[in-house]
């Protein structure tokens, strides 16, 4: 299965642009995998998403560690590598890692850990575990990120306020939609990104929307999100779009030109693509 690549956007992104939530995979023989999964894409590879970033007109990007590849995240260290600047990491680690490995990871460039909750990935680790990790990497300045649905985040609430670092939401915390705007899971989001808890990413309207793309549905939650909280909150494209999405992988293109439908003044569209990933992840240190 080939990367996907996009069509040329009319809209013009500013300097610095960031995809702050997109993946790499393979190639095979580089980058075995750690596990055979349904999301995983060989041909995912750093130079395919150089290129698709080169249609977007995006110069940043985040690249966001999968279970594919396990807790060796060598595949993103590398890519970071190669960039001169332009990436930055969130990788994958468990209870074992040592504090040479966490600065090391440090020094390679990632700021922020994963962990996923989905009930078709392995069992993520114990709230403990995550505890001691946060208190951990909290003098590195890392974050955390959570792959949740909204129950998720309801049940997990006492955790993700207790960890003494920063947490992201991915993908408006997969809010069920159909439940409406004001429904507590989504409330609770909103709640953390008020309070200075979270932040949270305005990706994935394929996995969230009922009615398909333009994603008209889930346009109003990224909305909210974005008026109550502009500077908690990251935009990407989550390339190439892994795992089950109820057909072929979204085009990146109409993604980018859905910005000024889902952020319609300019400064907040600058401060979302530009400032505010520059702030969590260190692109201007």
């Amino acid at each position: 299965m080939n990367a996907p690549v996009p069509t040329r956007p009319k809209l013009k992104l500013p300097a610095n642009s960031c995809d702050s939530h997109c993946h790499l995979f393979g190639p095979r023989s580089k980058y075995p995998p750690a596990r055979e999964s349904p999301n995983e894409n060989p041909a995912a590879t750093i130079e395919a998403l150089k290129r698709a970033h080169d249609i977007l007109g995006i110069e940043r990007a985040v690249l966001v560690q999968t279970p594919a590849h396990g807790t060796d995240n060598t595949i993103i260290l590398d890519a970071i590598s190669a960039g001169n600047g332009r990436y930055r990491g969130v990788g994958r680690v468990d209870q074992t890692v040592t504090d040479a490995e966490l600065q090391a990871l440090h020094d390679g460039g990632i700021r922020g850990l994963r962990f996923e909750f989905l009930k078709h990935f392995d069992a993520p680790p114990g709230p403990r575990v995550i505890q001691r990790i946060a208190e951990r990497v909290r003098s590195m300045g890392w974050h955390m990120v959570f792959l949740l649905d909204g129950h998720q985040l309801v049940d997990m609430e006492q955790l993700l306020r207790s960890l003494p670092i920063p947490i992201v939401v991915d993908h408006l915390a997969r809010v069920d939609i159909g439940n409406g705007i004001e429904h507590r899971e989504f409330r609770l989001l909103i709640d953390l990104l008020e309070e200075g808890k979270a932040w949270t990413k305005i990706t994935g309207f394929g996995r969230l929307s009922k009615t398909g793309f333009p994603y008209g549905d889930v346009i109003p939650f990224a909305a909210r999100a974005i008026e109550k909280a502009p500077d908690r909150i990251l935009w990407g494209t989550d390339w190439p779009h892994p795992g089950p999405v109820g057909g072929p992988a979204p085009d990146d293109g109409p993604l980018v030109d859905l910005l000024p439908d889902i952020v319609p003044d300019q400064d907040r569209r600058t401060k979302i693509l530009v400032d505010n990933p520059a702030a969590l992840y260190g692109f201007d240190d």
